[in-house]
């Protein structure tokens, strides 16, 4: 499968860093709402539009992403 990417420009005084995302998709007529990342204990949810963002080098999420049945990575 293709990698979906959004780019991401944040902007400081010294540095421009760019973070590629990669976007996942609830599979229609199923539930997925999300999942409580193992590192930060944060809960990563689905938007409204039924999409999931992490950042490409996060190993955990998109592992995590990839094993769950009810989502997929959204091809370019």
């Amino acid at each position: 499968m293709a990698k979906a990417k959004e780019e991401v420009v944040v902007t400081t005084e010294e540095t421009t860093e760019e973070v590629t995302k990669l976007e996942y998709r609830t599979v229609k007529g199923k539930n997925f709402v999300g999942f409580v990342h193992p590192d930060t204990r944060k809960l990563i949810t689905v938007n409204e539009k039924g999409r999931l963002f992490v950042d490409k080098t996060d190993t955990k999420a998109i592992a995590i992403l990839d094993a769950a049945q009810d989502v997929f990575l959204l091809e370019d």
